[in-house]
């Protein structure tokens, strides 16, 4: 189990060693609310064949090419307790026009979709403060070294009340100021 995490985080840090992704991650996401507060976000990551490949074969300790439901959890809990570091660099969020760096991880369940041969990770970022939800708002899985790839999806689950655009963000430069990540940009009322 050590191994993988181990082989995420080298790759992170020799980032700049790689011209392209090496890790694609197709992304999706929901904002949590309560009432007209932004309580958090979910995510849901799903990781490329080679990496999942590579993942399955560190926790697959029966060798059964299946995610066992302790074998889940022991993985979660390693996530949980060693890389939480590697995957927050990851998260960008401007509520309202303002950082937020305010946050925790919860609730991670990581699974193994067989069909697929895929990885997931599902979990929440709870705001330490809860947000208005009203205003404008920007919402991006980035990597700077442009070694993860987040592929972005367009089915965003968001309140009635808003609305968003998937787009190129000018502002945000990536892989040596060379990339425009594609950002979340709302609009709530």
């Amino acid at each position: 189990m050590k191994k993988i995490v181990s082989i995420f985080v080298f790759c992170l840090l020799s980032l700049k060693a790689f011209a392209h992704p090496h890790i694609w991650v197709y992304t999706d996401l929901a904002l949590k609310t309560e009432g007209n507060k932004i309580i958090g976000v979910n995510v849901n990551w799903v990781f490329d064949e080679m990496y999942s490949s590579a993942f399955l074969m560190d926790a697959d300790l029966n060798k059964d090419k299946k995610l066992d439901q302790s074998e889940a959890e022991a993985m979660q809990k390693q996530v949980m307790e060693k890389a939480v570091k590697t995957i927050t660099p990851f998260i960008m969020l401007k509520l309202g026009g303002k950082d937020v760096y305010g946050y925790k991880l919860d609730n991670l369940k990581i699974k193994y979709d067989e069909e697929n041969e895929q990885v997931s990770y599902n979990f929440d970022l709870k705001l330490h403060t809860p947000r208005s939800l009203e205003g404008s708002h920007k919402i991006a899985l980035v990597d700077d070294a442009f070694y993860v790839a987040f592929e972005q999806s367009y089915e965003f689950k968001i309140p009635k009340s808003c609305s968003f655009d998937l787009i190129e963000d000018q502002d945000i430069t990536i892989y040596d100021g060379m990339i425009n990540p594609e950002v979340y940009q709302l609009k709530c009322k």
